[in-house]
């Protein structure tokens, strides 16, 4: 857990075979919106650790550890708003929710053509050839995003973000591009 000086706090969950007390540099992903936080004073708490864990359990416990925070300091304190792929209704626009209830949002306006057409788009985009490091600092060349991100169990969107150099420097959860 990363608590902010202004009494917000971040959960997140991180496979790594370093261990927790020496893995000093990594302070999670905060994405774009977030991103003004991570200037702040913080300070990080570990919640959990484990050596043997699967991505999945590791996952429900981070679900877990999110839903107690919401509970026991409120959601407006927390800054997590997507618990294990679901988003907090309350954390989503009225317009957002008027148009996804309408059947106006943006895939609306798409014919299924259409959308088949970008899927192809994007699969063929993200079948590039690149390099990244681990957290541990092994360098991986690799062809396909996608399936490199799902056998590290990665998500394949915050991937391709490290590999375009769209992501925070320290990149996605100790991953990060190599340049050549």
């Amino acid at each position: 857990m990363i608590k902010f000086e202004d009494g917000r706090f971040y959960i997140g969950s991180r496979k790594s075979k370093v261990p927790a007390k020496d893995d000093v540099d990594y302070w999670g992903s905060p994405g774009k919106m977030n991103k003004p936080l991570w200037e702040m004073k913080k300070e990080k708490h570990i919640l959990f650790e484990s050596s043997d864990i699967s991505y999945a359990d590791l996952t429900a416990k981070e679900t877990i550890f999110i839903r107690e925070g919401w509970k026991k300091f409120g959601k407006d304190k927390c800054i997590n708003k997507n618990v294990a792929g679901h988003i907090d209704p309350e954390a989503i626009s009225k317009s957002a929710k008027e148009k996804f209830a309408n059947g106006t949002h943006h895939f609306h306006k798409m014919s299924r053509e259409k959308r088949l057409a970008n899927q192809r788009k994007a699969a063929v985009t993200k079948s590039i050839d690149f390099k990244v490091r681990d957290p541990n600092g092994k360098i991986y060349t690799a062809k396909g995003i996608y399936p490199f991100a799902k056998k590290h169990s990665l998500n394949g969107a915050n991937l391709w973000e490290v590999i375009r150099g769209t992501r925070c420097p320290n990149g996605y959860k100790g991953w990060t591009k190599v340049e050549d």
